[in-house]
């Protein structure tokens, strides 16, 4: 029986981190994976089809602050599907080259749990037992669907069916996406579909301040994309090709096809833990603490087959904690210090907490805000983007940020750095951008912030 160090199960996003990190830290790696490695972030197609927007120019890149431009020549959707297709699956590969270069061993099958210390990987024609010290467990989740919704594959599909797309529908629903589906309703919509976005929440993001969250959705809006919230479906009635959709307050509207984000369902049923000492929650979630280790000492799980939200540095994150402390370097993860980005136009970016929720956190905070301009198409500025700031009373430290703009995934790393370092708003205000255009709305805004506070004092 061969052993090992870390038995990961998942080959999605956040099992790939873990095998990835832990070989770099010397450790012998086995992940299992029953299909291809990449998970929803990558066999969805949604990442890959940015990719491929952007190098078309047709997404904004999120190397540059300056406007999306318009491309002077037609958008061939189906060549952008092809090719958005072969770039997950090239991904995919260059992801398994690159674990099985660092010394990992990949075993293809349905990781089970057998007990302590013990992984049963099964295939169709045999079962296979091996040794680990340590296990990770990290077989994501999938789309729960509504059992009013006539689930059929074609025309009413999970949203991670996005990518299997053959050819463009002229309208598309997504439903409770949140903050994933507010990314592929903007690739629809430049790839010449007709969007609308629903919600059953009251927000996009119901976990972000209002204020930022009112300027985001009205942001979005101006795209010509439509959001409506706080809705359910009432009714779905197939006719012709098309799909009348009936929502509270007596909306009705046709479209072509329907994607569901909706509840996510964690895979932990196939992992054989029903009778071991590790916890589940109420939806079957793994439950975890800090260190993300479950009840069973030696066993940790990440990604969101413990129900966390699909965030690709909470992913990577996660995944550092969980290895760190199957080596006996004791990590807990931090929870503000994760960034959160939306790749949708415009883009949104937070980290850390809030105004509005600080004093649930123990801060004694203040806020303030600096609008990000920017030329419209006659050269005027007008504002293009909003930053906010959340600073504690006492020390000025950076308690969070939020920011809407073309390139907040470009400003949202220096205030991750900044809240890691403890920065201050007037260490903000001192940077010296240079080169690094990204930096600039963020020293206007600290400066801008401190003279606000200083005038209402």
């Amino acid at each position: 029986m061969e052993k090992f160090d870390i038995t990961i199960i998942g080959g999605g996003e956040s099992g790939y981190s873990a095998a990835s990190q832990a070989a770099d830290l010397g450790a012998k790696v086995c992940l299992i994976e029953k299909e291809n490695l990449g998970g929803t972030f990558l066999n969805s197609g949604v990442f890959a089809l940015r990719k491929i927007l952007t190098t078309l120019g047709f997404y904004p890149s999120s190397y540059s602050s300056k406007d999306l431009a318009e491309p002077n020549f037609e958008l061939d959707v189906k060549t952008a599907i092809e090719k958005a297709n072969q770039l997950k699956q090239a991904y995919s590969e260059n992801w398994e080259i690159n674990l099985k270069e660092k010394g990992v061993h990949i075993e293809t099958g349905e990781g089970c749990f057998a007990g302590p210390k013990k992984v049963e990987i099964k295939t169709p024609n045999q079962t296979d037992l091996i040794s680990t010290e340590k296990i990770v467990l990290a077989t994501g989740s999938e789309t729960k669907h509504p059992e009013t919704i006539p689930f059929d594959g074609k025309t009413i599909c999970p949203l991670e069916n996005l990518g299997e797309l053959q050819e463009l529908p002229e309208k598309i629903l997504i439903v409770d996406g949140g903050a994933y589906g507010a990314e592929a309703a903007s690739l629809i919509k430049i790839l010449g579909s007709k969007p609308f976005l629903c919600e059953q929440n009251s927000r996009i993001l119901d976990d972000e301040g209002s204020e930022i969250m009112d300027f985001y959705e009205e942001q979005v809006r101006k795209k010509r994309l439509k959001i409506i919230l706080n809705k359910k479906i009432v009714s779905i009635y197939k006719r012709d090709g098309e799909i009348d959709v009936s929502l509270d307050g007596g909306i009705k509207f046709p479209v072509s096809k329907i994607f569901f984000g909706g509840v996510r369902a964690p895979c932990s049923k196939a992992l054989n833990i029903g009778t071991s000492d590790i916890r589940l929650g109420e939806h079957e979630e793994i439950l975890v603490d800090e260190k993300m280790e479950t009840s069973l000492p030696g066993v940790f799980a990440i990604g969101s087959v413990t129900r966390q939200k699909r965030i690709a540095h909470r992913n990577f994150e996660e995944a550092k904690v969980a290895v760190y402390n199957c080596l006996g370097k004791s990590r807990s993860l931090k929870q503000d210090k994760i960034p959160s980005i939306i790749y949708s136009d415009p883009q949104f970016a937070s980290i850390g907490c809030h105004f509005e929720n600080a004093h649930h956190k123990g801060f004694r905070a203040l806020g303030g805000d600096a609008i990000i301009e920017g030329p419209d198409e006659n050269g005027a500025l007008i504002q293009k983007g909003l930053f906010k700031l959340t600073i504690d009373k006492e020390t000025k430290k950076m308690l969070g940020a939020q920011i809407v703009a073309q390139n907040a995934s470009d400003i949202i790393p220096v205030l991750h750095l900044a809240i890691k370092k403890g920065l201050t708003l007037k260490d903000l205000s001192n940077l010296s951008f240079g080169a690094m255009e990204s930096i600039e709305p963020i020293i206007k805004a600290s400066r801008k912030i401190l003279t606000d506070l200083k005038t209402s004092r």
